[in-house]
């Protein structure tokens, strides 16, 4: 389940901290002693250590530093937070293993070092400086992509192949990447199967990919179009009404000015290159985010926002029955469940209409789990709702529905 972030990093600025520590990255990057006598070099300073990625899985939250440092915390019972050992420190039950902070993923041998991290409902999965992808956690139905199917694992873990990938997306038991020869393979619950198998001969270069329960999207980076393929009998892949309950790879509702698609369990929503967001799929709770909540499903997207007026939003992220998004000047805004305070307006009631966060921070990503929610600044990370596994990163009662930092 994807979260977007409101810039870009270069390539070539992540490959060259392969080998740094977070403790000791570089602050700057020095120009060269003999500079031409016609302009000023300016260095360039460069925070390694800045936040530029997040991302929710169900009771669980993992983050991404511009040096490829991943940062994982909440519920660990399947492992998915990376740690091979953890502390029972659930701050609700202290019977089950969590981890309690936000805490660096490793490998066997150093850190895991990512351009991309997403997380799906139990586990997570990367794709590090060399292409090559790793998934941690929950195994049982095969989304680590390594047999056999019930393997669960703590420890990231390279993917069968050997493959190399572009971009990954975990879902809730499934995971799909687009390798480097352009084609889409899946694993998981999706297609049964435990090792990547091809889903898609290659769409071209794809710009953004957003894995649900039984689903998926991609968006070729040629179009401004979303395709889908797998379940839509709720309307999550955004198909026509009398498009069959499964599908293969088909273009949908969306139209045409699709910027990029996110999706978790059975709703999906794309941030609009006009700077809008709109939602179809399972309407829990209003969780499409247009005000209407007699309908439980719609195949149609809708546009999110109040009255019939699409508001400005990007950045959207879908949770298991709510979501948010963040509005042009990084205010963060969700709708849908908020009972247990993952809208984070500090009511802990749900809104069929997006609600401003509380606390007047200027956010550059957010993530929406089942029920917590967490975003970052470039420096901080704040999570407000449950956090009964600790997926707050705080080991304490947090404020109801208000944001507190974890980091």
């Amino acid at each position: 389940m994807h979260t977007l972030l409101r810039f870009t990093l270069a390539a070539a600025i992540a490959t060259s901290v392969l080998a740094c520590r977070d403790d000791l990255a570089p602050t700057a990057i020095t120009p060269p002693a003999q500079a031409s006598k016609d302009f000023v070099v300016v260095p360039i300073t460069i925070d390694w250590n800045q936040f530029v990625e997040i991302t929710a899985g169900d009771n669980f939250t993992c983050a991404r530093r511009l040096s490829g440092i991943v940062l994982c915390w909440g519920e660990n019972t399947a492992g998915q937070t990376g740690r091979t050992a953890s502390p029972r420190d659930c701050y609700g039950l202290r019977t089950v293993l969590c981890t309690a902070a936000p805490s660096i993923v490793s490998k066997q041998g150093g850190w895991l070092l990512a351009s991309k991290v997403d997380a799906g409902g139990n586990h997570a999965c990367v794709v590090d400086l060399n292409k090559n992808p790793w998934c941690w956690g929950a195994g049982d139905a095969g989304q680590l992509g390594i047999a056999p199917v019930w393997v669960t694992s703590a420890l990231p873990t390279l993917v069968a192949g050997p493959i190399t990938v572009n971009t990954i997306s975990a879902g809730t038991n499934s995971t799909c990447a687009q390798l480097t020869n352009g084609d889409i393979s899946c694993w998981g619950l999706i297609n049964f199967a435990a090792t990547p198998v091809k889903f898609t001969n290659s769409p071209g270069t794809i710009r953004s990919l957003a894995v649900g329960a039984m689903h998926a999207c991609f968006i070729p980076f040629q179009q401004m179009s979303v395709t889908c393929f797998g379940e839509d009998r709720e309307g999550q892949g955004g198909h026509a009404p009398t498009t069959p309950p499964f599908v293969t790879t088909q273009p949908t509702l969306f139209g045409s000015n699709v910027a990029s698609v996110v999706t978790q369990d059975n709703t999906t929503c794309v941030n609009q290159f006009s700077g809008t967001v709109q939602c179809a799929g399972f309407n829990t709770v209003g969780m499409l985010g247009n005000g209407n909540v007699s309908i439980g499903s719609s195949t149609v997207p809708v546009d999110v926002g109040a009255n019939g007026v699409a508001q400005a939003l990007g950045a959207v992220t879908v949770g298991k029955e709510h979501a948010c998004a963040l509005d042009p000047s990084g205010a963060a805004f969700c709708w849908g469940n908020g009972k247990k305070g993952e809208l984070g307006d500090g009511r802990n009631q749900s809104s069929p209409v997006p609600v401003a966060v509380a606390g007047g921070h200027t956010f550059v990503g957010i993530a929406a789990g089942f029920h917590h929610t967490c975003a970052i600044t470039t420096s901080e990370i704040w999570c407000w709702g449950d956090n009964f596994f600790s997926q707050l990163g705080i080991y304490s009662a947090p404020t109801p529905g208000t944001p507190s930092r974890a980091l």
